[in-house]
């Protein structure tokens, strides 16, 4: 059970640390820039559980990557720290049948 845990932690920390990544090569889109932060929040908890499943395909790889900036940036001032916290708590509380709720 721990080592399942442990697994899905570092399949999630594997997707943040490559979206961070894959971030910088591309500007975010207008559409996210509009996007309200809970919708972000969403689509942030969306990807995670896609990567989680499978191997991320390039384009939604990329469209994770510039949901998981904008979301740093808006809504947690570009603190990474802050943006795990949160996604610990929302994570634990996200049942993989439905969607997750930010």
């Amino acid at each position: 059970m721990i080592q399942s845990g442990l697994k899905a932690s570092a399949l999630a920390l594997s997707f943040l640390a490559c979206a961070s990544m894959l971030g910088h090569a591309r500007p975010t889109e207008p559409r996210l820039m509009e996007m309200p932060v809970e919708e972000l929040k969403q689509m942030y908890l969306d990807c995670d559980q896609l990567a989680s499943a499978s191997m991320l395909g390039f384009s939604m790889a990329i469209e994770c990557s510039m949901v998981s900036e904008e979301l740093l940036r808006r809504a947690f001032d570009g603190s990474f720290e802050q943006l795990m916290q949160w996604w610990r708590k929302a994570r634990s509380q996200c049942d993989p049948a439905t969607d997750c709720d930010s």
